[in-house]
C-alpha cells in the first residue's frame, strides 16, 4: 500500500510540472535546392520550470527528421526531439493552392477533350482513306452491284 502511495505521489508530481504548449513558428528564410529545401523558422517561447512539450503545428510532412536543429537553449536541458505526422486531422489548404488545383483539373479536362478529338479525327481520316478504295477487290464492281 505504501509503495502505491509513493508511486501515486510521483505521478502527480510529474503531472504538475509537465506542460504542453503548441507553437506556431514563423518562416524567416528558405533556400530551395534541386532535391529539397532548407527552411528556417523561429519563434521565441517562454518556458516555465519543469518539463514542457512543445508542439510545432503547420509544418511540412516531408521534413527530414535528422535535419531538425534547435538553437538558443540557454540553461535548458533538451531531452529529445521527435517528429510525427498527424494523419487524422486534415490540414487546411491555402486559397492560392486551391486555385492552382482547380486550374490543374480544368487543364486535365481540356487535355482529355483534345486527346479524344484527335483520336476521333484520326479515325475519320482512316475511314475516308478506306472509302477511296472503290475496287471490289477480287469481285468486279458494277452499277448493278
Amino acid at each position: 500500500m505504501r509503495s502505491i502511495l509513493i508511486l501515486l505521489v510521483f505521478v502527480l508530481n510529474f503531472q504538475l510540472y509537465s506542460q504542453t504548449q503548441t507553437v506556431d513558428s514563423k518562416v524567416v528564410s528558405a533556400i530551395v535546392y534541386n532535391s529539397g529545401a532548407q527552411v528556417t523558422s523561429e519563434k521565441k517561447v517562454n518556458l516555465n520550470e519543469g518539463i514542457t512539450t512543445l508542439i510545432f503545428d503547420n509544418l511540412s510532412p516531408n521534413i527530414d527528421e535528422s535535419s531538425i536543429i534547435v538553437n538558443g537553449l540557454e540553461n535548458i536541458n533538451l531531452n529529445f526531439i521527435s517528429f510525427e505526422t498527424d494523419f487524422l486531422n486534415e490540414k487546411e489548404s491555402s486559397i492560392a493552392l486551391d486555385k492552382l488545383r482547380n486550374q490543374l483539373k480544368d487543364f486535365e479536362k481540356k487535355k482529355a477533350y483534345t486527346d479524344n478529338k484527335i483520336k476521333s479525327l484520326e479515325k475519320s481520316i482512316a475511314l475516308l482513306e478506306n472509302n477511296q478504295n472503290l475496287d471490289g477487290g477480287e469481285n468486279e464492281l458494277n452499277v448493278k452491284k
